[in-house]
């Protein structure tokens, strides 16, 4: 056939491909293909296009050339395991450890430079060995199948991949709305029926599925349900996901499916003690998304409707994930905010999306099963604009607040989302409940956080400022008890493990070891006890570093209280009475808390704390531990 002209922007020279045949891509994604070269599916997406090989028609050969055939073909076949073999092992034995490096990579879009952070060298290594401890938990799989060295034995049965996917649905997906889940069902209960026919791209989404959902179930569900411990089905399942994803992210696909596994296991993996190390595999999910120009509006890059919607809802779980990271590390976010182009999720439910659609669906003005997410969503990004420093501000062109500014604008973000969302919300509804209760808690600890004595300036100064810090602190634990101990909503209390209240924990304990407040203290002690017992039975809060410092001031307040009950009447103390009821004494604080820091609190001898309402001094030593329990020490 002769060659002919389309595409007008493009003006490429296309050919027709002998029929019966589909390109890579359209096989892959298993749409109908028109066979040219390149064919218009994937002109339109702008990627390689290309068609396999075709088999040469032989003759019938002599008996000689058909044996020499048959050698050079079973050769070829050992060459072909060889070099998967080679592909897999280089995935799993690392000359070098682990290491992430602060490589600035500049990535072009269109008429904007942006510059992130990415990993250093070696991907696999980092998701072989997360922890930077030398285990290599990939070698914990067995054997593999397949060209993409998959490992296909560790995928539950029939039964078993539909139980999970039924539990994803249900305590996953929605408050973690990342993709279309009609669109992965069909895929799914395809691999169901032609287990035969499954691609690495979608094996991995699948591992990421079972992952997520074993970490939002409890242990006994595990046990009961599955036979094994929920360990052990972590461990498997993180495997799975850990070793293809080693295998297909240095390939640089743009299927965004595999970002897509890839954040379901760094969101999910945060409440895994074992899981992936985010603040190392983070930049590399960033860059992955800026290299697929996620960060644009897909009506800038000619996107259908429903492509567009999807990378939004990836796009902004990125974004969210990288604020709560930088907030857990004491850093700042690696995204820009003159970086990305790309629009909210819209507020639509699942229905009214399909891949085939024209035209986006109109925004509901009313509730949707988005609702949570957006509103996540804002909140973090109203968060960004007022817990982090001045210089992130201005780098990102944000206002520069003072505390009272940043709790006026706290008042007003609060008002606007009561009127805009949780006024459609029904509190008898589990998950309208978790979703206002998380809100509203986030929304406390952002005006403690904001208020709060800062590491390295002038903290009396500050103290004289701010009121109420302990009856903020003493809502926060409040808020946060009712959101955990809320039955109906324990399904989805997985997302919230990694939430805990250090910094009002510390606040008061640190308040409770230097004043005797009467009747107020019973409020505060009960809290405090009450968090403090649930935390200690949970592994995210006994084996972190800062458990201990809570423990000490927990120790040291308990003390205070004892001697108050044994007869002091004094509803003040002096510095050299504090420091003999905590043991400790009152000498300045490290060096590392800033210049001229020690020196007021030693003559604020009389500074009235807020929420006390008496005048007592909180000890030298009892602010380190403070600054400890919030890690900035």
């Amino acid at each position: 056939m002769r060659p002919h002209m389309t595409s007008e922007s493009t003006k490429m020279l296309r050919r027709t491909i002998a029929s019966g045949r589909s390109c890579l891509e359209c096989s892959r994604r298993k749409i109908k293909c028109d066979r040219s070269l390149p064919c218009s599916y994937c002109m339109k997406v702008r990627v390689q296009c290309g068609y396999p090989p075709v088999r040469q028609v032989r003759t019938s050969p002599s008996p000689v050339d058909a044996d020499i055939l048959g050698r050079v073909e079973r050769i070829e076949e050992t060459l072909q395991t060889l070099e998967r073999g080679l592909v897999e092992i280089r995935g799993l034995l690392q000359i070098r450890p682990a290491e992430v490096q602060g490589v600035r990579r500049t990535l072009s879009s269109e008429s904007q430079t942006h510059e992130i952070l990415s990993p250093g060298n070696n991907l696999a290594a980092i998701i072989h060995d997360p922890r930077g401890d030398g285990e290599n938990r990939i070698s914990l799989s067995g054997g593999s199948d397949g060209l993409n060295g998959a490992p296909k034995p560790l995928h539950p049965s029939a039964v078993g991949i539909l139980s999970l996917w039924q539990h994803y649905l249900e305590n996953v997906d929605p408050v973690l709305k990342i993709f279309h889940v009609p669109t992965v069902q069909k895929r799914l209960i395809g691999v169901v029926q032609r287990p035969m026919d499954l691609d690495s791209i979608t094996e991995c989404l699948l591992f990421a599925i079972y992952y997520g959902a074993v970490v939002s179930l409890p242990s006994g569900t595990c046990q009961d349900e599955y036979g094994e411990e929920k360990q052990t089905l972590l461990q498997r399942y993180r495997t799975g996901v850990e070793r293809i994803l080693a295998l297909i992210i240095p390939m640089k696909l743009s299927d965004i499916t595999i970002l897509q596994a890839f954040m379901i296991y760094l969101i999910c993996g945060r409440n895994d003690t074992q899981g992936p190390d985010t603040k190392k595999l983070l930049p590399t999910a960033i860059e992955m998304a800026f290299r697929n120009k996620i960060h644009l509006e897909g009506a800038s890059l000619d996107l259908s409707p429903f492509e567009t919607e999807m990378r939004r809802r990836l796009w902004w779980q990125i974004f969210v994930l990288d604020i709560r990271t930088a907030e857990d590390q004491g850093s700042e976010p690696l995204i820009s905010s003159s970086s990305f182009t790309i629009k909210v999720p819209s507020n639509i439910d699942e229905a009214n999306l399909h891949p085939e659609m024209s035209r986006a669906p109109s925004n509901n003005p009313a509730k949707t099963e988005m609702l949570f997410t957006l509103i996540r969503i804002e909140g973090s990004s109203f968060a960004r604009q007022i817990v982090f420093s001045d210089k992130f501000c201005r780098d990102n062109s944000y206002d520069i607040l003072s505390v009272d500014q940043k709790c006026e604008a706290i008042n007003q973000f609060r008002n606007r989302i009561e009127k805009q969302y949780l006024s459609n919300c029904d509190g008898t509804i589990p998950l309208d409940f978790v979703t206002a209760a998380s809100i509203r808690l986030i929304l406390v600890k952002l005006k403690l956080t904001v208020c709060r004595p800062l590491l390295g300036t002038s903290v009396w100064g500050l103290v004289r400022k701010v009121r109420n810090y302990r009856e903020i602190a003493v809502e926060i634990l409040r808020k946060a008890l009712a959101l955990r101990e809320y039955e109906r909503g324990t399904r989805w209390l997985w997302l919230f493990q990694t939430y805990i209240e250090w910094d009002a924990l510390a606040l008061i304990l640190v308040d409770l070891c230097v004043s005797r407040l009467g009747d107020q203290a019973d409020e505060a002690w009960e809290m405090v006890e009450r968090v403090h017992d649930y935390w200690k039975g949970k592994s995210h809060g006994r084996y972190d570093r800062r458990w201990g410092h809570i423990e000490e001031l927990r120790i040291r307040a308990l003390s205070f209280r004892d001697s108050m009950m044994e007869g002091s009447s004094s509803l003040e103390m002096s510095v050299e009475d504090q420091s003999q009821a905590l043991g400790m004494t009152p000498v300045s604080l490290s060096p590392s808390l800033g210049a001229g820091t020690s020196k007021e609190l030693v003559e604020s001898e009389n500074v009235e704390l807020p929420g006390t309402g008496t005048a007592c001094q909180w000890s030298t030593t009892a602010f380190e531990h403070y600054f400890h329990a919030l890690d900035w020490i």
